[in-house]
């Protein structure tokens, strides 16, 4: 391009000279570059340093001129380049040589968010923003609306969020349109969620809603909430693949208020998760009222499928499982859905899909929707796909280790964008992984960043901690602390129930847990309450088990090896721990095979069968070790040191 300049006529030859010196090489048939860097920056500094800016503003406007009008999509990052690092030259203002630089400018931001490269595409917004004329919104509303938005969300991703804040505040202030105001409010409340504000962005989902012509009540009983949810099942009845393909296309505005409904379901999950089920089953109804459908439709799905997992019914579960399976194999209606991928996976592989496969398979699932969110610049959806990848690997064993170093890495990742909420839970599971590890009890009390620090339990994170602090205490043995965690997190147990869906969806994987440590704190003066809790718990277990064997039989077969122990029944005891070590190994849950063989060994120990004990203890010790957690592998060896086996 540059050698149709008559300035820079000469380039082939002297390209051909510095080759034929040593200087450069030849790549393939047309590219050109230095032996070494250090020959590089030899040749540059031979460019007088007061020169440098001219030298580089005049080879950018030579490859603009050259190439205006073609397509040069190849080379725009080095046209901006060269014209941004030279910028100050021009002494005179040519305002539509200005204003075309802008939208040069624009144009390798646009493709450098093509990209994921959100921190190039701010450099050009930044670099395009003072080209404009001074009343750019009046006079090129388009190009500044596109601009100010392509700056919000590259400053969103960055994790400037106070920066995003500022300029959608703008965005809000002089939009000419709805739908332009709209986007802008969508991006908005993801800034203030991730920054921790959830209450703010709550109530500015519920405004825009209204706004939307949506009516939303402030507060919902058990009772209409219920009623809610039974009256979508039955519009769900009957509903296939094929009648969701065929369905024609939404509405602009209908699909702004389920974008809208989408987010407020997510974010109302820590300040008002009583009203989750209702905006979920608003989604649906929305959809199947019209009988058209758009992406976020098939969110609606998921969230309301989410919703049904947390029941405690295995009716309702099954057909909760069949609906969020649908949605997810009708992604392939939409050509364009690369964007909806990390909110969708981290709703259905974290709260619907542990009841359909392997929870290894979810987390890794979980892990792609992170890389996915951070590509496509949904930073939100990513860093809850990253928890949810954490929490779920923890309940798959995987050894503990590799999980401290992920948490590390995305500890890390996490800082550079600014997410609060996401690192607040995720400081949480270090702790976790860290007690379990033996590596300290309660570390994150040490940590000046310690998203617990004022803790009330009155807030709506008060569950979150809870959850972490039963799972500690029961891996360090202290009954009546993790009871009285456990206790914290139980729920009624009404069938009819999907108000509590959000505490039954955690506690069918801890609940085995929960019904261990029971024993170790009943006595014979004990209520009845409290030694009805494992039989209870065995329950719910059976019905987890019923629709997913891979992942909760084990766990099913060992709390009723413990019922059958403190009833005194030996053999069905026994029948029981083996059927819990095999399907625990079947699984691959190391952790929980280790923690088969360990009660095992206690049961035996009890019984007096010290010889058969101690195998079990070595089995549990090897399990513990390979999980990566010295606590419990100390914890077996006492054990198995207090044994004397008589020769």
């Amino acid at each position: 391009y540059l050698s149709a300049n008559s300035d820079y006529s000469n380039i082939p030859s002297g390209l051909e000279q510095v080759v034929a010196e040593g200087f450069m090489i030849m790549v393939g048939t047309s590219y050109f570059k230095f032996v070494h860097d250090k020959v590089r920056e030899a040749a540059y500094s031979l460019i007088p340093n007061s020169e440098k800016k001219k030298y580089h503003y005049h080879v950018g406007i030579s490859l603009y001129l050259a190439t205006k009008g073609s397509i040069v999509d190849d080379i725009v990052f080095s046209i901006a380049g060269q014209i941004n690092h030279g910028m100050g030259f021009p002494t005179v203002r040519d305002p539509e040589l200005w204003l075309d630089l802008a939208k040069l400018n624009e144009k390798a931001a646009a493709k450098a968010v093509d990209s994921s490269d959100y921190g190039a595409a701010r450099s050009y917004v930044n670099a395009a923003l003072p080209l404009l004329p001074k009343k750019h919104w009046k006079n090129h509303y388009d190009l500044s609306l596109r601009l100010y938005f392509l700056l919000a969300k590259s400053s969103h991703w960055c994790g400037d969020l106070e920066k995003a804040s500022g300029v959608l505040q703008t965005i809000l202030r002089e939009s000419q349109h709805t739908y332009d105001k709209l986007n802008a409010y969508h991006l908005f409340v993801l800034v203030l969620y991730d920054g921790g504000e959830t209450a703010e962005a709550y109530r500015t989902l519920f405004e825009v809603l209204l706004q939307l012509g949506e009516s939303i009540p402030k507060k919902l009983s058990p009772t209409e909430t219920n009623k809610m949810y039974k009256t979508t099942a039955n519009m769900l009845t009957g509903l296939t693949e094929e009648s969701l393909l065929e369905m024609k296309m939404m509405d602009r505005t209908s699909q702004f208020r389920l974008k809208f409904y989408n987010s407020i379901a997510v974010v109302a999950n820590m300040p008002r998760s009583d009203m989750v089920p209702f905006f979920a089953c608003r989604m649906v109804q929305l959809t199947l009222d019209s009988q058209t459908i758009c992406k976020y439709s098939l969110i609606g799905l998921v969230q309301y499928a989410a919703i049904g997992c947390g029941h405690n019914n295995l009716e309702v579960i099954q057909e909760a499982c069949r609906i969020g399976k649908l949605a997810v194999a009708a992604l392939k209606k939409f050509d364009s859905y690369t964007d909806i991928i990390p909110r969708l996976f981290f709703i259905y592989y974290a709260l619907v899909a542990s009841y359909l496969e392997p929870v290894h398979a979810c987390a890794a699932n979980l892990l792609k929707g992170f890389e996915c969110g951070i590509a496509c610049g949904d930073t939100s959806s990513a860093f809850f796909n990253a928890v949810h990848h954490i929490r779920i690997s923890v309940i798959a064993g995987t050894p503990l280790p590799i999980l401290l170093k992920k948490t590390e890495y995305l500890l890390e990742v996490i800082k550079n964008h600014g997410n609060t909420i996401g690192k607040a839970h995720l400081l949480l599971h270090r702790d976790t992984i860290l007690t379990l590890m033996g590596k300290g009890y309660d570390y994150h009390s040490a940590v000046q960043d310690d998203p617990m620090e004022a803790y009330d339990p009155k807030k709506p994170s008060a569950p979150l901690y809870q959850y972490h602090k039963s799972i500690r205490a029961f891996w360090l043995g202290h009954c009546e602390r993790g009871h009285y965690f456990f206790e914290k997190l139980t729920v009624p147990g009404l069938v009819d129930d999907v108000v509590n869906w959000r505490m039954r969806e955690h506690r069918k994987f801890f609940s085995l847990y929960h019904g261990i440590n029971t024993f170790g704190i009943i006595k014979p003066s004990s209520d009845q309450r409290l030694k009805d809790t494992p039989i209870n718990i065995l329950e719910g277990l059976k019905i987890s088990a019923a629709v997913s064997r891979w992942n909760f039989h084990n766990k099913a077969c060992l709390l009723a090896a413990e019922i059958y122990s403190y009833k005194g029944n030996h053999q069905e005891a026994k029948v029981n721990f083996a059927a819990a070590i095999t399907s625990a190994r079947s699984s691959n849950f190391i952790h929980e095979q280790g923690l088969a063989c360990e009660r095992a060994g206690f049961h035996y120990k009890k019984i007096g069968q010290l010889a058969e004990a101690y195998g079990f203890f070595n089995q549990a010790k090897q399990c513990y070790a390979k999980w990566g957690s010295q606590l419990k592998v100390d914890s077996v060896t006492r054990q198995l040191e207090s044994i004397q086996i008589k020769a």
